[in-house]
């Protein structure tokens, strides 16, 4: 599959940027009560919910990531939601290029100031797009907004249960501009891209991310107090080689089994088990095996799918919410990873629902239904 990188030049005349976007915009900004309220805190809801999105910060596309936060905001409206995760590409198409002239960022982030959003808190992961100038003015754009939490380009995002405040899940917010390209890797375009981004393949800022990586794996698997363990990075790590060689075999050291991903312009859901043995080490995918034509495949009776703790890896791609240009899903091609659901069907993003016992992720799309759920069921004896 061809990389992302920057779109062509016949692409860009596509876009478009119009007074209807920048009344919109305004609008969030001077009227965000024209908007569904945010729900008030309910002592009885043991329910910690977050939301993740990707591939959103599409400034010429704003009616689009508009309609991706409407449906978030609407939620938000009916139910607390504690913070906001995304899974890279914030801001397109070369990220924040100067932190002083930063006006596509202050623009995509108006969507999130509508009533019953702007109060919570964005945990910001970078993507390719993020990285391609200088990936650290992502950073500075904390001390900017009020919402945009980015103290570092990678961290950890610890947050209690609501069920038992004793008990945490625990994100590790990673930089695939850097998991991308450990040493060794043998995916040149993926080592192209990291010298674009401006790192050495497998130079000392990428092997020092490797080891940050692994030294908290190691703390956290090791708390009793943590019920849950989740990655959240901009390329999937069951799709790009480097991370497959690199990154899974830390992920199944310490069972780290959740991950939140983008980058592909899809919502996606697949998984692996944990003794598979990766085929294509030299490749992100390989030939055709379902040549099919529709914009949306489930391989499951239901859109919903339950898995005990242990069972499975799961990928969850959140890639939809810019809507910049879109993957075809068809035809399918060989992955090293289960397909269980795709779709292109609307701009969305993923709603999450964790207790002690239970972990629930549904894709989420513009016009507020569920495109697709998962569950992950966990024994309190193992929380």
């Amino acid at each position: 599959m061809a990389m992302q990188s920057e779109p062509t030049e016949s692409a860009k005349a596509n876009f478009t940027w119009n007074t209807t976007d920048a009344t919109e915009a305004s609008l969030d900004l001077l009227f965000p009560n024209r908007h569904q309220q945010a729900k008030i805190s309910d002592p009885d809801d043991k329910i910690l919910r977050f939301f993740v999105i990707g591939d959103w910060g599409a400034f010429d596309h704003y009616r689009e990531l508009s309609s991706a936060t409407d449906a978030l905001n609407d939620l938000a409206s009916k139910h607390e939601y504690d913070h906001i995760v995304t899974v890279g590409d914030n801001i397109y198409y070369n990220g924040v290029e100067d932190i002083d002239n930063r006006w596509k960022a202050w623009l995509c982030l108006t969507v999130f100031k509508k009533s019953a959003l702007r109060h919570i808190l964005i945990y910001p992961t970078l993507g390719n797009h993020d990285c391609y100038v200088n990936m650290y003015n992502e950073v500075k754009l904390s001390q900017y907004d009020y919402q945009w939490r980015m103290l570092e380009n990678y961290y950890v995002k610890v947050t209690p249960l609501k069920d038992d405040p004793k008990k945490f899940f625990v994100n590790f917010m990673l930089n695939s501009c850097m998991t991308i390209c450990p040493k060794g890797n043998v995916y040149q375009d993926d080592n192209y891209e990291c010298t674009r981004f401006g790192l050495l393949p497998g130079g000392n800022e990428v092997q020092a991310h490797f080891a940050w990586i692994e030294a908290n794996f190691a703390r956290y698997s090791n708390d009793p107090d943590v019920a849950w363990m989740a990655v959240s990075l901009h390329h999937q790590p069951f799709i790009h080689p480097g991370e497959k060689l690199y990154l899974i075999p830390l992920m199944r050291k310490y069972g780290v089994e959740i991950i939140f991903t983008g980058h592909e312009h899809w919502n996606e859901y697949s998984n692996q088990e944990f003794d598979y043995k990766m085929r294509l080490l030299d490749r992100e995918y390989g030939d055709v095996v379902l040549n099919c034509t529709s914009d949306e495949i489930f391989t499951t009776e239901t859109r919903e799918s339950n898995f005990n703790y242990g069972e499975k890896f799961h990928q969850f791609t959140v890639g939809t919410a810019g809507a910049i240009w879109v993957d075809k899903t068809c035809p399918v091609l060989d992955m090293d990873v289960n397909l269980v659901y795709r779709s292109i069907m609307q701009t969305g993003s993923m709603s999450v629902e964790v207790t002690t016992d239970l972990f629930s992720a549904s894709f989420v799309n513009g016009d507020g239904t569920i495109g697709y759920r998962v569950n992950i069921h966990k024994p309190k004896a193992q929380s």
